[in-house]
């Protein structure tokens, strides 16, 4: 009856802040393509001209790529740098609808918010479970409207990983025979979304050390619930192996994906590199600055919280937040902070340590008051193709 009533809420919760958000986006895609022009024209654009271009200013950046992949495949090798399993979904939903750029386009709106959606669910679920009602809620709301947010609406990977990552998570919190099997896969399943899914092995081998190694005596029935429990976590990197392995077949080279890379201007930098020259674009005018101060201020807050709130995570949660915002630093765009704020909206356990501060009623309101607006700024400017992240 409980496990019914936990369930239930989780849905009645999740569906506030997911309906309100969408609203929200619908109204300002009308108010931003009717009364603000696209950017580097004059006149005005959008929903009270033609319903065509309301519904295609979301069609911007990568979600062009993803559309592009799901009607031809891999024909341009510079697409390889885009994992494959978030366009293949386009693809066979998309093609049952007429196989065309619409079909594709509205295919991978619609999956993107249903999946955030499911997101929404599993992580109240999961933080009802680690805390309380109150955090869990909390953290629907903070996660919905963190500014960065808008890539969990339109046709980007985004919401596919977070729910992925986040199902694992719960998986390996109920810990039952079959629970790691089904972590295994949603991480094999993360790492053919993007390459970071590799690090879901982290959490899963703590778990699996905190339950099986640490505890003793060892029996013949406890080395054979070991095994079990281990092998899944072999699941995971064989997603990236899969994608791998079509390479070779179809390109003739397993690592073509991370050659294109360096196309897109990635290459390997100490993670301090692009955050310092985050600054100097920030206060240097003379500099052609590919993203704006909010770019720096959303990728310093992140490291923030987990440098102020480690602590008050379970140790699982803290290294998989730490390994997914170091990397990407890494491995930046031309030495810049482009796209990180994007990379870095996916790290629920930065959401997670925000929902424990809102114990206090100051930060729970000054955090919506603030983050809120910023999401609606940057719904206006995407649609208006301006850069954002």
């Amino acid at each position: 009856m409980r496990v019914l009533s936990v369930r239930k809420r989780a849905w009645q919760e999740a569906t506030w802040p997911f309906a309100l958000s969408r609203l929200l986006a619908i109204i300002l895609t009308y108010l931003g393509t009717t009364r603000f022009p696209l950017v580097g024209e004059w006149n005005r654009h959008g929903c009270s001209i033609s319903v065509h271009d309301c519904l295609f200013s979301w069609m911007r950046y990568d979600v062009l790529a993803y559309v592009g992949i799901a009607m031809h495949g891999y024909s341009v090798t510079r697409d390889t740098a885009f994992f494959p399993l978030w366009p293949l979904l386009m693809h066979c939903v998309g093609v049952l609808l007429g196989g065309s750029i619409l079909a594709y386009f509205l295919t991978g709106l619609v999956l993107s918010n249903l999946f955030f959606f499911l997101a929404l669910i599993v992580f109240y679920k999961l933080l009802e479970q680690e805390f309380d009602a109150t955090i869990a809620r909390n953290a629907l709301w903070y996660l919905t409207f963190t500014p960065f947010a808008i890539f969990f609406v339109i046709p980007y990977t985004e919401s596919l990983f977070l729910l992925l990552c986040i199902l694992c998570f719960y998986f390996l919190h109920r810990g039952g025979t079959y629970d790691w099997w089904l972590a295994g896969l949603c991480g094999l399943l993360a790492s053919m979304t993007r390459s970071a899914g590799l690090f879901l092995v982290l959490p899963y081998f703590i778990v699996y050390a905190r339950r099986y190694v640490l505890p003793l005596p060892l029996t013949l029935a406890c080395w054979r619930e070991k095994v079990g429990a281990l092998l899944p976590l072999l699941l995971i990197p064989l997603g990236l192996g899969c994608y791998m392995l079509y390479l070779w077949y179809a390109k003739g080279d397993p690592l073509l994906f991370s050659k294109q890379e360096v196309t897109w201007g990635r290459r390997f930098e100490l993670p301090w590199q692009p955050i310092w020259f985050g600054i100097q674009q920030v206060f240097d005018p003379t500099l052609r600055a590919r993203f704006n101060a909010m770019d720096l201020a959303f990728v310093l807050l992140p490291l923030l919280t987990l440098v102020l709130g480690w602590r008050r995570l379970p140790l699982h949660y803290t290294l998989f937040a730490l390994v997914m915002a170091f990397f990407p630093l890494c491995y930046p765009q031309f030495n810049t902070l482009s796209s990180f704020p994007r990379y870095l909206v996916v790290i629920f356990p930065v959401v997670m340590i925000h929902a424990l501060w809102s114990k206090h009623p100051r930060f729970d309101k000054a955090y919506l008051a603030l983050m809120a607006p910023l999401w609606g700024l940057n719904v206006m400017l995407f649609i208006n193709h301006y850069w954002v992240a």
